[in-house]
């Protein structure tokens, strides 16, 4: 946990808000005990569908999902406190949160379990060194909580390194789960994750997954003609934003110097918007941008399979592909709780649409002078 803190006068209608990493999460865990710990206040009022308490004083305490980041900016925040910031998405408390308490000159919480070095350990490294942040971390072992009897039953229940991440506050416990975990540390350990400049002699290929709800996310790609190697020299996401700002994206970066090759899209590309009788498209088509758009694969798990393969054949780009390479090293399998099974499907957050615009670029995939050969629900293979 840590907290930052600036001795200032209070303000009038005090705002305040919880965030999870996702709205349901935080209606679940916090709505209940909002109530119950301000029912007995004369005048207050709540606001179900807007999770938000509102106090006779002007104050209000109001809860969000960091899966909707931008419903969040334009806030003004005196106080936030952010649970379980490890599953949010990279660059959430910098860009969305840090500007909400700045005119008020706010403080921030974070509490949460580790799950590796994401910028959640970034922000405890740094705040160890901040003599304006409150740090602690508290260790089963060393709290007393819980019975040592129970300690001993869940050591024997769980893995090492779930014990280590879930108990003791382990940073350096494997995630849970993790598809990706031994490729990501061997693209680590052999210095795949370095500097990678865009290189003028090859084409750029981009590969999206689309966001309705949530984040859309693009790789952009430089692929060796032996197929063998690939420079993957860009990460971008985004959400609430409609295609005419990812074809912005687009052509800025041709602007400066990037020839596209193919620009792919997911099968639901070609899904028309009630609206407007549009699909996405038609309507990149009408950008000057023509879209390549995959058939729909079902086949998670073979799917995965090849991202495993595509990965350590990928060169990344350190900083300009950060997010979407976290996103890989989180990206993980549903966990059963009544069974205390992992499922075969994905668990759904920030991580799904950076690792599923991935897996488009897994799956179709074509080296060059490669033919393509598509058959319902298979994707595309290639042959020479």
């Amino acid at each position: 946990m840590s907290s930052h803190w600036r001795t200032r006068e209070p303000l009038q209608n005090y705002r305040a808000a919880y965030i999870a990493p996702l709205l349901k999460q935080a209606k679940a865990i916090a709505w209940d005990y909002v109530k119950q710990y301000t029912a007995a206040i004369p005048g207050m009022q709540y606001n179900e569908t807007e999770l938000r308490a509102d106090f006779p004083t002007g104050a209000r305490y109001r809860l969000f999902g960091a899966d909707n980041p931008d419903g969040m900016r334009g806030l003004y925040l005196d106080k936030v406190t952010e649970d379980e910031p490890a599953d949010m998405r990279h660059g959430f408390h910098s860009t969305i949160i840090l500007p909400a308490l700045a005119d008020r000159q706010g403080r921030w919480t974070k509490i949460g379990t580790p799950k590796g070095h994401n910028e959640f350990h970034d922000d405890y490294q740094r705040a160890l060194d901040d003599p304006d942040t409150f740090v602690g971390l508290y260790k089963a072992s060393d709290t007393g909580v819980l019975d040592p009897e129970e300690l001993r039953m869940l050591r024997s229940s769980m893995s090492a390194d779930q014990y280590a991440q879930e108990l003791e506050c382990s940073f350096e416990a494997a995630i849970q789960g993790a598809y990706f975990a031994r490729e990501m540390q061997t693209l680590e350990e052999n210095g795949q994750i370095t500097s990678v400049p865009h290189d003028p002699a090859l084409s750029v290929d981009v590969w999206f997954d689309l966001g309705f709800n949530d984040a859309t996310s693009m790789w952009f790609v430089q692929s060796e003609r032996s197929g063998f190697r690939h420079r993957v020299i860009r990460y971008y996401g985004n959400s609430g934003e409609k295609m005419a700002h990812y074809a912005g994206i687009l052509n800025d970066y041709k602007a400066k110097g990037y020839s596209y090759g193919r620009i792919v899209m997911p099968h639901d590309a070609k899904a028309k918007d009630l609206r407007t009788g549009q699909s996405i498209e038609e309507i990149m088509a009408g950008y000057g941008i023509m879209v390549e758009v995959l058939p729909r694969t079902d086949d998670v798990v073979r799917d995965i399979e090849l991202c495993r393969t595509m990965l350590l054949k990928c060169w990344f780009d350190r900083e300009n592909t950060k997010d979407g390479v976290e996103a890989l090293k989180q990206y993980r399998k549903q966990w059963d709780d009544k069974r205390k099974v992992f499922q075969s499907h994905p668990y759904h957050d920030w991580t799904s649409n950076p690792a599923d615009a991935f897996r488009q670029f897994a799956v179709g995939y074509m080296p060059v002078g490669a033919s393509p050969i598509r058959s319902r629900g298979t994707g595309s293979v290639w042959t020479r």
